[in-house]
């Protein structure tokens, strides 16, 4: 689905563009492209990414009730920024998916 997504988005950023191709005329064209795509409308940002939404951090445990594990949430932390010094790694990358949550 996201290479789907990121091929409609890029597919929707380059239409209409009669000009040559350049990462500045690209990023340009992808700040202001909001492609629909099956799961809503797709857009992409070209500045440094924030997190604002919280990680939460869930362990299976034993329901007092029925006994079956339930997905219970141990903690919850602030999530990490895009420019965590843990990233700089991915920062420095020219390519591939970037995912500031890194998720498994």
């Amino acid at each position: 689905m996201l290479a789907y997504e990121a091929g409609l988005v890029l597919a929707t950023a380059l239409e209409g563009n009669d000009q040559k191709i350049s990462r500045a005329s690209l990023t340009a064209a992808l700040g202001k492209t909001h492609a629909v795509g099956p799961r809503g409308v797709l857009s992409v940002s070209t500045r440094p990414l924030r997190t604002t939404l919280p990680v939460y951090i869930r362990k299976p445990i034993p329901s007092s009730h029925t006994g079956r594990p339930e997905n219970a949430i141990v903690t919850t932390s602030s999530g990490i920024e895009w420019d965590d010094p843990a990233l700089s790694p991915a920062q420095s990358s020219l390519a591939g998916w970037q995912n500031p949550y890194l998720c498994v």
